[in-house]
């Protein structure tokens, strides 16, 4: 409908002024959160970016200046951008993120100051400000940042911009006036920068799509909501969710997932480029309109060419009554905007399994996130929960305190050698995993190994019951010894309950699952104990048929003591930290170690990468104090899908000591490419290894890489992936063929010979000193590249 400018449209005012009070909310919270809560909420700031960018889009949908309109756009486009951004910065560099900003902040103050100049009255004085002041901030973010502020200097700034915008929307005076409604004119086209006359040509073709106006909506909603159906169901059946609530969440947040997707894909890319197109094509349309009102004014009939070009016209005419539209109902705008989107959101979900890419970047474990943006905060409170009530049970029971969490495997004891495995991060069911499998059933088979330890990660993507089967148990059938395992991040994604089913032993796994329903519910009323005998039945019918030894310890963390050797397994949840139970437990277990070899099993590598992974952090450092305090020998954790080795020299009660570092998270899921590939110079410890080697690893890429994969390899060679990290980018290279570089090792305690001694396996058996890529004092001297790789470590006299 057109409109004719009376008065002040109070009421479009008020809503742009409470617009301008919720950005501003929006800002103080950005401002303040970094310094209050941590760093850590950096990705929080993503999300109230993109909040306030959906609000500049409002703002554009209620605009009735078209300058104003394209400017707002812009700038909601780059707000979202910046935000998605910043709900990626665990995996950029800072570099690479404050490069992003100060080029967001530059373009921000270009298009305002831009936008002054188009402008008039107050609003030009307004727009120059705010862009002067972005570029300001642009400048500033270097300044504070070099002050030694980190991340939180970019909450600074972001809470700074959005409060400026905020305040210009509150005070910019409004343009539009009080609106009488009155009937188009089907002779005005609706675009007026075509500078076209009304015109009967025009009316005859706008006629029939005003009469069709008031069933468009229906048909948005009827094909928005019939493709999201049909997404939902895809998901669904796809990821094969349990028939409950809980179930529904991954399918469910799968299809939110593909309706954000969908609107963002129409907003930054497709309407922009319609609309640029439009522009652009202006003076063609024009020229048509005037040729049919040639053809209308002398009774001419079209040719086929024309005939083809009126189609186009209507089109056109049809989109810029639907623009119109779109400025005046938000709700017209919301599923107008989604029906744009979802076609080639449909296209993306069909065709993603195509693409060779892990299941990191299949569509509905995206829905990952949403289980660990759940489950992080509370797996502290769950854990200590389990423990506790396991604990008062056992102890009830008359077993000792210091037996409650510990294991005795079989044919280990105080005397004579004994070796077992480490294997972690596993559980993707896939050829890479298998790839293992005949090496690790040859390990079982020799007399020497005695148990098998999964490191992390068991099950992928998110730890779920139903995929136990494909995931473990088949995989590792026909490996007759036990089995004893600490859950990874992904465990956690489904409070550990496919975890505990399996690994605890039965009575245990009921108390650990009932104990962590109990401290979300705050009640012991539970209800749902059938549930949980059923899931730990399965277990043991999957166990029995397989002949798998699992099922055999108390927690998702463990002890075990001989004379000269101590075995120590942290869990580290999700992020990186322990609960106080676990905590003064993994003292305690320290503390009766006494002078034994120690080591630990942790479920984050406190090196990887080249970094010390606890050095900005300091849950994780307490935890790496700790372990140099009671002079912990060999740590080794998976969660890094490669193998590495470090050896860190320190100072304890005044003497040089070392500890060694293993990451050993290789044995199947997909491949960690960023420490190959970005190796720090110089690392965090003079001696190092890791495995693939540099130059493998890039002809592995490089010849296997399909031709749609090679501009991502460009970006690694050229840019190293920046500004994320090259580590980020590894999915995209999960090919799932041979050359495979998966690897787990055998920990041999010979008592025979005072040492430990500790041997590297990849696919094809023990792998040699030539296949690592070394630095400092690593090999041997007296070993040649042929030899095979062995870290040897003395037992204590």
């Amino acid at each position: 409908m057109s409109q004719n400018i009376r008065s002040m449209n109070w009421k479009q005012l008020t809503k742009r002024r409470v617009l301008g009070l919720v950005v501003m909310a929006l800002g103080v919270m950005v401002l303040f959160l970094p310094i209050f809560v941590g760093e850590w909420v950096i990705s929080l700031l993503g999300i109230l970016m993109m909040v306030a960018g959906l609000f500049q889009f409002i703002e554009t949908l209620r605009s009735t200046d078209e300058t104003t309109s394209y400017l707002s756009y812009s700038a909601g486009i780059v707000t979202v951008l910046l935000g998605l951004l910043l709900f990626m910065s665990p995996n950029l560099v800072l570099s690479g993120l404050l490069v992003a900003l100060t080029l967001f902040f530059l373009v921000d103050g270009g298009i305002k100051i831009y936008g002054a100049y188009k402008q008039t009255g107050a609003e030009r004085w307004w727009d120059l400000f705010n862009g002067l002041f972005a570029i300001a901030l642009g400048l500033l973010l270097w300044f504070l940042v070099s002050a030694n502020l980190g991340l939180a200097a970019i909450g600074i700034i972001l809470g700074l911009r959005l409060i400026a915008q905020g305040w210009t929307m509150f005070f910019v005076p409004e343009k539009a006036g009080e609106a009488e409604l009155v009937e188009p004119d089907p002779r005005q086209h609706p675009d007026a920068h075509l500078g076209l006359d009304p015109s009967d040509t025009i009316k005859v073709m706008q006629e029939p799509i005003l009469q069709k106006e008031s069933i468009v909506t229906g048909q948005n909603i009827f094909w928005g909501l019939t493709l999201l159906a049909i997404l939902f169901a895809i998901h669904l059946f796809r990821v094969d969710a349990e028939r409950s609530l809980l179930g529904l969440i991954t399918p469910f947040s799968a299809t939110v997932g593909d309706a954000a997707l969908a609107l963002l894909i129409a907003v930054v890319l497709l309407l922009p480029i319609r609309l640029l197109w439009r522009a652009a094509s202006r003076p063609i349309e024009r020229a048509a309109w005037n040729r049919f009102d040639h053809l209308n004014q002398n009774n001419l009939e079209p040719t086929l060419a024309e005939r083809a070009l009126k189609f186009w016209l209507e089109r056109r005419l049809t989109f810029a009554i639907e623009i119109n539209t779109i400025r005046s109902s938000l709700g017209y705008a919301f599923w107008r905007i989604l029906r744009i989107g979802l076609p080639l959101t449909a296209i993306i979900v069909a065709i993603n399994s195509i693409w060779g890419f892990s299941w990191y970047f299949n569509s509905e474990n995206w829905a990952s996130a949403v289980w660990q943006a759940i489950t992080q905060e509370r797996v502290d409170v769950w854990r200590e929960a389990m423990a506790e009530d396991v604990e008062q049970n056992a102890l009830a029971k008359g077993i000792a305190p210091d037996k409650v969490f510990a294991i005795e495997p079989e044919g280990v004891s105080d005397t004579g050698d004994f070796s077992f495995v480490v294997i972690g991060d596993t559980g993707e069911g896939d050829a890479s995993q298998f790839s293992l499998h005949d090496q690790i059933i040859a390990a079982g088979k020799r007399e020497a190994v005695k148990f098998l330890i999964l490191s992390s990660d068991v099950i992928y993507p998110d730890g779920k019951m139903k995929d136990y089967e494909k995931n473990f148990y088949l995989p590792f059938k026909g490996f007759e010894k036990p089995f004893y395992a600490i859950p990874g991040n992904h465990d956690w994604f489904d409070a550990d309950q496919g975890f505990n089913a399996n690994f605890l032993e039965p009575e245990a796994a009921i108390l650990s699952l009932r104990a962590r329903l109990a401290a979300d519910l705050g009640t012991e009323a539970i209800t749902t104990d059938q549930r949980f005998a059923e899931m730990t039945a399965e277990a043991q019918r999957l166990r029995d048929y397989y002949g798998i030894k699992n099922g055999r310890q108390r927690a998702p963390f463990f002890e075990m003591h001989t004379a000269d050797f101590s075995l120590i397994t942290v869990d580290t949840g999700i992020l990186r930290r322990l609960d106080e139970k676990e905590m003064a437990w993994f003292e305690a277990a320290l503390e009766r170690a006494g002078d034994n070899f120690k080591m630990v099993v942790i479920g984050h590598p406190l090196y990887a990468a080249g970094i010390n992974q606890s050095e900005t952090d300091p849950d994780f450092n307490a935890i790496h104090d700790i372990m140099r305090r009671y002079k912990v020998d060999i740590s080794m954790g998976g969660d890094t899908h490669d193998f590495e080795f470090y050896r860190e020299n320190y100072v304890a009660d005044g003497n040089e000591t070392q500890m060694l570092h293993f990451v050993n998270g290789g044995g199947g899921a997909y491949l960690s490419i960023g420490t190959a590939l970005a190796f720090p110079s110089p690392p965090a410890t003079e001696d190092y290894a890791f495995y693939p080697r540099t130059d493998e690893l890039n002809l592995k890429i490089t010849s296997e890489a399909p031709w749609w994969k090679k501009p991502v390899i460009f970006w690694l060679n050229w840019f190293n992936g920046y500004p994320v990290t090259p580590e980020t980018l590894s999915g995209v290279f999960d090919f799932n063929g041979a050359p495979f570089f998966q690897s787990f090792m055998e920990i041999k305690v010979e008592r025979s010979q005072n040492q430990v001694r500790l041997l590297l396996y990849g696919v094809n058996g023990q792998l040699r000193w030539r296949d690592l890529q070394i630095g400092g004092q690593v090999k041997p001297a007296d070993k040649s590249d042929d030899d095979f790789v062995e870290f040897i470590v003395p037992l204590h006299e």
